[in-house]
């Protein structure tokens, strides 16, 4: 049964062709009713692989990922909006020069990735 849910990455578009394989008719209803998307269900799987990160690197088996992602949908206890990440602001920091008593701008470069930021899907076996 097709999900109403939109998916425009690679990641993405492999966790919806699993979830509309293997749903029941009354999940997928409850997920065309919902108002989640698969955005929100990547960023809830990297939440759930962060803490098993190792260095730079985090090793979870499909199914753990595609229960996941099914768990993300069944459960309405997990809100889109806390599964979202941080704003990144780009502002302006001024730094006070001591030897000439007055503030000057100081260049400074945001980031607009997270610290320790990376791609779980790419060290998991089969996915393309």
């Amino acid at each position: 049964m097709r999900t109403k849910l939109q998916a425009n990455t690679r990641y993405e578009k492999r966790i919806l062709e699993y979830i509309e394989g293997f749903a029941s008719d009354v999940l997928v209803e409850k997920i065309n009713a919902g108002d989640k998307t698969m955005k929100g269900c990547l960023d809830y799987i990297r939440g759930q692989a962060e803490p098993m990160r190792e260095g730079n690197c985090a090793i979870v088996d499909d199914a753990e990922v595609y229960g996941w992602a099914m768990h993300y949908f069944e459960e309405d206890s997990i809100v889109e909006e806390m599964t979202k990440k941080p704003a990144v602001s780009d502002h302006k920091t001024f730094l006070h020069d001591p030897k000439t008593g007055k503030s000057k701008e100081a260049a400074k470069e945001v980031s607009k990735d997270l610290p320790g930021q990376m791609d779980m899907f790419a060290f998991l076996g089969g996915t393309s």
